[in-house]
This record gives structure tokens, sequence and C-alpha cells, in this order.
């Protein structure tokens, strides 16, 4: 027991000791493994004695040659097992190369090869020098390491790396690690997939790196390829790097950069030529062969581009990404799906490719330009390149980005000289051809509004895209007003979107504009003299010249997406195969007050006016008509090739003589001396000049020389003259029905104000009074009574408010309006600020996806201080307030009857976009609108009874202000026995007010929520003479 005892003392002793000599015993000559002192590397056993302890720091002293040995597995941290995943210790140290090289790396192993097998989160890899790697493995094989977590910064390696799978030139696999500064030449070659020259697949972050790496991915048929320059796949990031290499795959998916990119590549670029061999290899890209779900912005690439199918010179499918700001230049070759940027996919913004080095004039997406102007700045600025980003020297050569240290000057944004800010109110004019043609180059000027101040002549050149928003993204979101001049002689030959505008989105205007004389032509599918797809807003604009296209051809626009377009016409003969229309091939939106005259040709779906009308997306046509002779195979149509609903159509007529045909899907057809009749029109419901039964919007007339109507506005017609000059300062006023239609005529844009309550019984309207406003109108406390609509769709005192629009202080009284979706008692939509008003009467639709509410059908703005009493009726999305909701509304109540056939028949709200759009402090009446139970809740809104709805404190604590007593006028005031009424409203004092002034005669503190203050009608807060005076002014009148 003794000697046992004296052996342990013994071995404690020499522990002892030898922990005074630390680095003899590790096998370091020096250093104490802290990050202030590490262990000192002078030679092999020193290196692999790094595994004893992973957690310690270490810094290589000395040139290090492994020729002598082939590992079997990682020099450092490997895998122990062969089974599934890593069973090794990972490397949570640091250690610094010190610039030190380690020459001729030799692994043979299954995975997790190279100098590290696995770097764990906490490693700190810096200044490691790799030269002449040879690395072999299955999987997670790279020169440094298999696999990262941790940093690694300042290193490199040369050499060989092979494997199946998760092959990089550096590392493996970098999963949520971090590479900086790194660069690998090395030649990389993987049987599998994720296979790069820097990375084989990166879910971190690879910044200021590059790799000159020649990748060979054998990959097979069946497998997910992914071969990159620098990273095979990537989900992570990669910042400001480049590849040089070049890239072969036999495969799918072969990029420049990387070979499928599901992440961020930001102020990267690609050099190497790209080439996808095999008979099912699809996908090659200059920089990305796919980039399937991630962001690309401020890249280019300039090498050669092979492949079969899917094959672009920056990126082969852009199926589900995001490209900004690139370019290429490399020529591409390919079998199908080849284009000079982009294969296929979802195209891209602000971005180019050369035609001339690239051989091809087509592409799913970018601008296509000569080799000079490539490297022009002009096109660049007035793409959104400004930034600081990249620069260029002007003339010789491509962008470059701005970390590349190259001859240039910075990008910057264009230098503007035309007159005004580019603002609503105060827009740019164009004076000129030059400037017209500056608004036509780039997406920079596609945000602004215009004044076109001139006619301007085409002549002399033809064009391969649309002028103006080429695509979905690079569309026009500004205004451009024509102020009722010509653009002539235009001609266009391409593909895509073709037009003078090829996407007019929500939100964009053009108006008052005429084109003449313009040909279009075009092997896409989307193709419109005016616009090619219109999903914003078109008024007082025509067409005359050839449209010639595939699918969705149009005189004014080849498809009408959920748009809305006014009082135009289109002379034009139209060309097309399915969905031809004179005036539209397809509407989804709202076409009102319209009419073509010119021939239409194709094979189905071709109509004199509309080729197809999408009912189940409440497209409509309302007050429109077509004389044009039509030619087609089937679902043929002289005012409207096909529509599931006619309903849709409303009031619309043909000439069934001039058309060739006695059919439509929808209006009513008639004779040509019919059409030749005002009287035709006017019983039809259509509102002339002089006739106040059908509206006073004054938005047709017929012409001196006899034949068919012609619209007012592009007529000559001068409406009534409106008190005012627009300003806030000097708003418009309006006093009548006729002002009030005389909105119709006037700029959208301008303030009005109302000056007197409006009686409009006794006319019918067949559209909203109001059309598109985006302007500012102030009901000063007044109210429009008695307004009675019949139309299709966008129906309210307003159709459609802009998102600049705001009304205020407003009432609508009594209102009866019947259509088919997109009806609200105010407005149809409303997409600015509807505040302080309210609606009475009854609201109904008949179509089926209906957006119905008492105040507005779908709201996309802001609602506050609010209220409906309408009776509502529709068949889905109907709501006592608003049919829909995707904004913001505040202190609101509703409380009519809402009934509906099938879903989202709700009290307050009928459906919405998103659950972050919820009402707040507002409320429904349960009782009054048949659905719900107290303390429902409906996106926000509360369920009350009516008694609880007529209880002041029930909105107080909501937070409702119906006192002065802060200082603030009142917004609300609560009368006896009834619902709460705006503070600007009137009401009737009588016998029960009179009682309540006597139950509560001199109280003084008679604020919300005291039930005395019902009888504070001074709102002063005390219950006194004050309140008898006011009584007595108001006996049984309104006050």
């Amino acid at each position: 027991m003794n000697s046992s005892k004296d052996f342990l003392k013994r071995v404690c002793t020499v522990i002892t000791i030898l922990s005074f000599f630390p680095n003899p015993v590790f096998g370091f000559s020096g250093g104490t493994g802290t990050p202030e002192n590490p262990w000192h590397i002078y030679n092999r056993s020193d290196l692999e004695a790094v595994n004893n302890d992973l957690t310690a720091h270490y810094i290589l002293k000395n040139y290090i040659d492994l020729t002598s040995k082939t590992y079997a597995r990682a020099v450092i941290a490997p895998d122990t097992s062969t089974d599934q995943g890593y069973q090794g210790t990972e490397f949570s140290g640091s250690l610094d190369g010190n610039s030190y090289p380690i020459t001729n790396l030799k692994v043979n192993g299954a995975s997790y090869c190279g100098l590290f097998g696995m770097i764990g989160p906490d490693a700190e890899i810096n200044n490691v020098r790799l030269v002449s790697t040879a690395v072999n493995g299955t999987k997670y094989a790279g020169g440094l390491c298999g696999y990262n977590k941790g940093n690694v910064s300042n290193s490199y390696s040369t050499g060989s790396v092979n494997g199946d799978f998760y092959i990089g030139g550096l590392a493996g696999y970098n999963y949520q690690g971090k590479i900086e500064r790194c660069y690998s030449m090395s030649t990389v070659t993987g049987t599998s997939y994720h296979a790069g020259g820097l990375v084989g697949y990166n879910d971190g972050i690879v910044t200021n790196s590059y790799a000159v790496s020649m990748v060979v991915g054998e990959i097979s048929v069946i497998g997910n390829s992914d071969v990159g320059g620098m990273v095979g796949l990537n989900t992570g990031s990669i910042e400001t790097s480049f590849s040089a290499g070049g890239v072969s795959g036999s495969g799918n998916s072969a990029g420049g950069l990387v070979g499928c990119n599901d992440g961020n590549i930001t102020a990267s670029y690609a050099t190497g030529a790209v080439s996808l061999t095999g008979a099912y290899g699809t996908n090659a890209g200059g920089l990305a062969g796919r980039n399937n779900g991630g962001i690309i912005s401020n890249c280019y690439s300039t090498g050669p581009v092979g492949g079969k199918i899917f094959i672009g010179g920056l990126i082969g499918d852009n199926s589900r990404g995001s490209v900004t700001n690139c370019f290429s230049t490399g020529d591409v070759t390919g079998t199908s799906f080849t284009g000079g940027l982009i294969g296929t996919g979802m195209g891209a913004a602000n971005s180019f490719w050369d035609t001339q080095t690239s051989n091809l004039l087509i592409s799913y997406g970018g601008i296509g330009l000569r080799t000079q102007q490539m490297k022009d700045m002009h096109f660049y600025s007035a793409n959104n390149w400004a930034g600081g980003t990249w620069t260029i020297d002007q003339g010789s050569d491509y962008p470059h980005l701005y970390w590349e240290n190259l001859p240039g000057e910075a990008i910057v944004d264009p230098v503007v000289s035309m007159e005004g800010s580019g603002q609503p109110l105060d827009p740019w004019i164009i004076e000129s051809k030059s400037d017209f043609l500056s608004v036509c180059s780039g997406t920079f000027f596609w945000k602004k509004n215009y004044m076109l101040n001139i006619n301007i002549d085409m002549s002399g050149e033809e064009y391969n895209r649309a002028l103006i928003g080429y695509d979905s993204l690079n569309a026009f979101t500004g205004s451009f007003d024509g102020g009722g001049h010509i653009i002539s002689n235009l001609a266009i030959s391409g593909s895509g979107c073709i037009g003078l505008f090829g996407i007019l989105d929500a939100g964009g205007q053009i108006k008052s504009l005429g084109l003449e004389n313009v040909s279009i032509i075009s092997t896409g599918d989307i193709t419109g003299g005016l616009v090619a797809d219109c999903r914003g807003i078109v008024t007082n604009c025509h067409f005359s010249g050839v449209v010639s296209g595939m699918q969705f051809t149009g005189g004014l626009a080849g498809r009408i997406e959920r748009g809305l377009v006014r009082d135009c016409f289109s002379s034009g003969d139209i060309i097309g195969s399915t969905f031809a229309g004179g005036l539209a091939g397809y509407n989804s939106g709202s076409v009102t007050n319209c009419y073509s005259t010119g021939s239409v040709s194709g094979e189905s779906s071709v109509g004199g006016l509309v080729g197809y009308l999408d009912d189940e997306d409440n497209g409509s046509v309302t007050c429109c008509y077509s004389t044009g002779h039509v030619n087609g195979v089937q679902q043929v149509g002289g005012l409207v090739g096909y529509t599931e609903n006619r309903e849709n159509v409303k009031y619309g007529l043909w000439d069934t003589v001039t058309s060739g045909t006695e059919t439509s899907s929808g209006g009513v057809g008639k004779t040509t001396d019919q059409m030749h009749e005002e009287s035709t029109f006017i019983d039809a419901g259509w509102d002339f000049v002089g006739e106040t039964a059908n509206g006073t919007n004054d938005a047709w007339t017929m012409p001196s020389e006899g034949g068919c109507p012609v619209l007012s506005t592009l007529s000559g017609y001068i409406p009534p003259v409106l008190s005012g000059e627009g300003t806030q300062a000097n708003p418009y006023l309006i006093s009548s029905p006729q002002e009030l239609g005389a909105l119709y005529h006037w700029g959208t844009y301008a303030f009005y104000r109302m000056t007197d309550d409006i009686d409009l019984t006794g006319i019918q309207w067949a559209t909203a009074v109001i059309p598109f406003f985006n302007g500012y109108f102030d009901g000063d406390g007044h109210i429009i009574r008695n307004m009675n609509i019949n139309g299709s769709t966008y129906l309210g005192l307003i159709a459609s408010l802009g998102r600049g629009a705001d009304v205020s202080s407003l009432g609508v009284e009594n209102a009866s309006i019947n259509g088919i979706a997109y009806i609200g008692g105010l407005a149809g939509v409303n997409s600015g600020k509807l505040s302080s008003c309210f609606s009475t009467g009854s609201v109904q639709s008949s179509g089926y996806d209906t957006f119905i509410g008492g105040l507005a059908g779908d709201n996309r703005g802001d609602v506050i201080n609010c209220y409906s009493t309408c009776s509502v009726s529709g068949q889905t999305h109907t709501g006592g307030l608003l049919g829909e909701n995707s904004g913001y509304v505040e202190k609101c109540y509703s409380a009519g009857p809402v009934s509906g056939l099938y879903y989202a028949i709700r009290g307050f709200i009928g459906g919405y976009e998103s659950s972050q759009y919820t009402a707040t402090g507002c409320f429904w009446d349960i009782e009054t609108s048949g659905i719900g139970n107290p303390g429902d809740y409906n996106y926000g809104a509360i369920g009350a009874t009516t008694l609880q709805m007529q209880t002041i404190g029930n909105f107080c604590v909501a937070g409702w202000d119906f006192t002065e007593q802060d200082g603030d006028p009142a917004d609300w005031f609560m009368p006896y026995k009834s619902y709460p009424i705006l503070s600007w409203q009137e009401f009737y004092l009588g016998y029960d007010s009179f009682a309540l002034l006597s139950k509560y005669w001199q109280q003084n503190g008679c604020w919300e929520p005291q039930s005395c203050s019902q009888a504070d009608f001074y709102m002063d807060g005390v219950i006194d003479i004050l309140d008898l005076i006011k009584l007595s002014q108001s006996w049984l009148d309104k006050t």
C-alpha cells in the first residue's frame, strides 16, 4: 500500500517539474499555446502535434515540406471514422501561417480531407500558404480544409483537389464560416456535384477573395452538379471577389464564378471560359449557371460560354432569382434558350450585354448594346449605376468595380437639362427629341414625371425594344403627360414586351398622348402600340399605325393587366394570333369610354375592341364601341372576342356591318346608320355633352361632319371653368353637379375644395363620378347626396385614389351603387388617404370576386376617422366598411347590413392580404350587420351590440377623440341614443336633447367618457347657458 502511495507521489512530482518546461514535453520548441504566445511550429512533427491540443494557438516559424508522407486523413483535426458524418474533434484554436509555405501536402482519404479536416466556429486561420497540394477524397475535400465553420483569412492554396462532391480549391464546405482575402490556384475536379475553384459549397461568407483555378466537373447526369470557378453552390454571400479560371462541366449548372446561386453575390466578377458538355447538360453562365432564388447585384462576366440548353452570357437560368446592375461581354453559344445576358428566367434590372461580342441580339432580360455603347457612361448613369460601386474609362473600356482600382472615373447620375424637378406637381418638361431620348435611356428616368411640350418625329431609326420600361423589372412607374402632343413615325421590331412603353406598372400613368403612323412588329408575346403591358392608368391617348405580334396584341395595349384605361381610341390595324383586339388583346382591368376603328385579324379570341375579357379577374368594358373589320378562326366578336361573363360588358356597342360579324361576347350590335345616331348611345346610358341624365362628365360628343361619336377630350371640348387655381393656397372650388363632373377633365394632381352640398338626384352614372384621382379633395364638411351609379368595376364617388391622393371632411349620403367589383360608397379603390369621411346608402355587386365595402371596395392606403352605414351586398370580399384591406385603418366603424354568397363576408373588413394589415380602435355593429357576436374580432375591429355602439365609453377606451379639452378640435361627436358622427357633421337637437340638458344642467367636467358629455352641445365641458343657446338656435333643425 505504501509502495503505491510512493509511486503516485513520484508521478505527481514529475508532472509538477515538467509543468515548468512545457515546450519539450509537447514537442514544440517555443510558445505556451496562448493567443499572446502561441506554440511554435517548425517542422512536420510540430504540425502533426497540433492534434494533441486542438484548442490551443499556433504559429509557423519555418517553411515545411511534406513531400515524404502521404496522409490517409487530414493532417489536423481529421475525421476518425469512415462512417457517415464527421467523427473527429474539430480544430477550435488558431493557426498563424506567418507567411511560411507548407509544400507538397498529399492526402488520399475518404472525407474531410485537406490540411484540416474540420475547422470549428471559434477557430482563426491566418496567413497560411499551401503550395503544390495534392488532395484526393470522396467528399468534403479542399487544399486548406475539408469543412470550415471558422474564420480563414489571408491564405491560399495551389495544386490539385479531386473528389466526388463538396470539392474546393481551398475548402470543400464553408458552413457559416468566413473566408476573407484568400485565393486558390488549384485544379479542381469533382465527379459528382458542388465543385468550386475556391469553395465547393459556400453557406457562409466569402469576401475579397479570388480563384484562378481550372475547375472540371465530371458530373453524373442524374446528380446535382453545380460547378463554379469560385464556388460550386452558394447559399451564403460572396462579396468583392473574382474568378479567372476555366470551368468545364458535363452535367448541370456551370458558371464562371458560381455553379448555382441560392445566396447573395455582390460586386464580383468572372473572366474564365465556361464549357458545359454532355447530352443532358443545362444551365451555363459566364457568372452563374443557375440563379435559383439568389440575389446578384453589381457583377459582370467576360468569358465565353458554351453549352446546349439555358445558356447565358451572365446566367444560364434565372428562374427565381434577382439580377441588378450587371453586364456580360463573352461569346455565347447554345442550341436553345440561349441569351446574351440570360438564357431563361425572370429577367434583370438595369443590366446589359454586348450584342457584338456575344454574337446574340436576344436575351431573357437586360438590354443589348453595341460594344461602343457598352463603353459609354451615359447608359449606366441613366440606369442607376451611380453610388460609388462602379468606375468607367469613358469610351475606352467596359465598367469596372471600384475595388479593382483600374483607370476611369466613378459612374454618377446623369445631368438633367430639362426644366422642372420630375415631381408630380413639377414634372420635367420635354422640349426636344433629345430630351425624349434621354427619358428613354434608362430606369433612372422611369420613376419620374414628365410633360411633353412638343411633337416628336421618330423617323430615321428602327428600335429593337420598348423605348420606356422594357420589362417587369424595369417598368415605368412615373407619369407621362403628352400635353395633347404627337409622337409619329416610330418603328420598333423585336421581341419581349414591345410598344412605346413596355410595361406601365401599377401606379404609373400615361395621359394625353397620341401616336401616329407607328409600326410595332414583335416576335414576342405581348405587343401594343402605346404600351405592351398596362398595369397602371392610361387616359386620353390614341394610336394609329400597325401592330403585329403573337399573343396579347392590341392597338393601344397588348395586355391590360388590372390596369385602368379611359377615354382612348385606336385606329390602327392589328395582326396577332391569340388574344388580338383593336384596342387591347387582353383585359383584366377596366376599359371605359374607349373605341376602336381599325381592322383586327388573328386566330382565337379576336375582338374589334378587346380580344379576351378576363372576367375572373374582374375585367370590364363600359361605354365602348368598335367599328373595324374583324377576322379570326374561333372566339371572334365584333366588340369582344371572348369572355365567360357577358355582364362584364356594360353599354357596349359595335357596328355589325363594318365589322363583318353579328356576334360578340358581350355588347349590342347596331347597323352603321344606328351607330351614327346620338340617340343610340344616349339610350344606352352614355354621357354626352349637353345632356345630364347619364352624368355630368360630358365624355362623348358627335362630330360635326357626322359619323360615330368621338371623345370630347380629344375633340376640343372645353369643360366648365372652375374657380381657383388648383393649388393648395387657392384650390379649385366645387359647388354643383356640373362642376363635380368637370373633375373628369381637370388635373388629377390638383387641389379641390367643396363650397356647398351637392344633390345628384335625377342623374344615373355608368361610371364613377370622379375617375382616377391623385390630388387633394377637401369636402370642407359638405355632403354629396343621392348619387346613383349602375356600372361595372371601380365604382363609387371616386373610381380609384392614387398613392398621393387625400380626401377629407366629405360625406356621401343615400348613395345607390350597383356593379361587378371594386365598389365602395366613397371609392372603388383607395391607395391614398381617406379621413373624416362617411357614406350611407346601398352598395351592391353581382360579380364573383367582388371587393365591395360600404366606404371603399379595396383599401391599400390609409382610412382614419371614417364610418359607413351602407347596406352592402356582394359575393366575396365583402365588408361593412372595406371589402379588402392591405393598408392602415384607425378609429372607424360600420353599422350597415352586410350579406354575401360565398367567402370573406364580414361585418367590417371582408378580406386582407396579410395578417400585418389589421385595424386599430375600430368597431362594427353585429346586430345591424347580421354578422358576429359581441367581442368578435374582424382583422382588428371589434364586434359590438347596437347599445354598445351608441355608448360613448366604448369608443373612449379605444382612444377616440370627442373633446376639445386637449386644445385640438374634436374628431367625433356622440349624439344621444345614436352612433358617433364626425365633429363637422350637422345633427338634430330636439326633445331628447332638451331632456339631456335638463338632466345634467350645471354639471362640470363633462368630457369623454362622462355621460353628461352628450349634453355638452357647445363642447366646453360645462352644461350651462351656452348649451341652452345652442339648443334654442337649432331647435328641431340641423346644426
